[in-house]
């Protein structure tokens, strides 16, 4: 089977009208992964699966455009929309939870660990919170890395080097004027793509205030790169 990846929701920190913040579905066969369930990314996720076919949820970070739709999720649990609880891969510290109806597991830089048909590492990125980029690799070898948010730095093109799909935060159109950068700008989604000899690179987390997309991928210099489309599935 193909490693696929669906897109739920693409913006952050808030959604353009119409539009959902960050939520994915990686699927290997029979296997599922809900990656991220950001502020209307269930709703989204109902249209592809029931609760009861999602065999992990992986949250790269605790930021409510990532993780939002968690507890309503945990409603849906708790009234029955599932037998068993449901693994939920996360940092340490986040949303007091119900444990009876997630499967806590913490994410740990470098730790791998296997749901299904796929074998997931995650490695440490910088962001404003503790967060990670989470590679992802098949049955067949194919190997899809997430950025997570994070902001630009060297090691980052080890963890994703030589996969076939780069997901990336791209937030930042330029680099702000002042302050703290804790996402990627689209000229650094492009040299990351680049250092890490991907395939092909996807932009996501597109800034909900209103972006000009094809000057967005202009402004990565790489050729093979696509800004992700709501509700599009990604052979990788």
């Amino acid at each position: 089977a193909l490693m696929k990846l669906t897109v739920l929701g693409k913006f952050g920190p808030y959604p353009q009208p119409g539009g959902c913040c960050s939520g994915y579905l990686i699927e290997d066969g029979n296997t599922t992964i809900a990656l991220e369930l950001g502020c209307g990314a269930m709703s989204r996720l109902l249209q592809y699966k029931s609760l009861g076919e999602i065999d992990a949820l992986v949250l790269s970070h605790w930021h409510y455009d990532h993780c939002g739709d968690v507890p309503i999720l945990q409603y849906a649990l708790k009234q029955g929309q599932r037998e068993n609880s449901l693994p939920l891969y996360a940092p340490e510290e986040g949303l007091l939870l119900n444990n009876k109806v997630f499967e806590r597991n913490a994410l740990i830089h470098g730790e791998k660990f296997t749901v299904g048909a796929l074998q997931i590492t995650v490695f440490g990125v910088q962001h404003s919170v503790c967060g990670f980029g989470i590679l992802c690799e098949d049955s067949q070898g194919k190997k899809l890395f997430y950025t997570g948010d994070t902001r630009y730095f060297k090691d980052l093109a080890d963890y994703g080097a030589g996969v076939n799909v780069l997901l990336a935060d791209t937030c930042l159109l330029s680099d702000p004027e002042s302050g703290v950068k804790f996402h990627l700008t689209a000229a650094e989604a492009g040299r990351l793509a680049r250092e890490s000899g991907v395939n092909q690179l996807l932009c996501t987390h597109i800034w909900g205030g209103g972006c000009n997309e094809q000057e967005l991928l202009a402004r990565t210099g790489f050729s093979k790169a696509a800004v992700v489309q709501e509700h599009m599935t990604y052979l990788i």
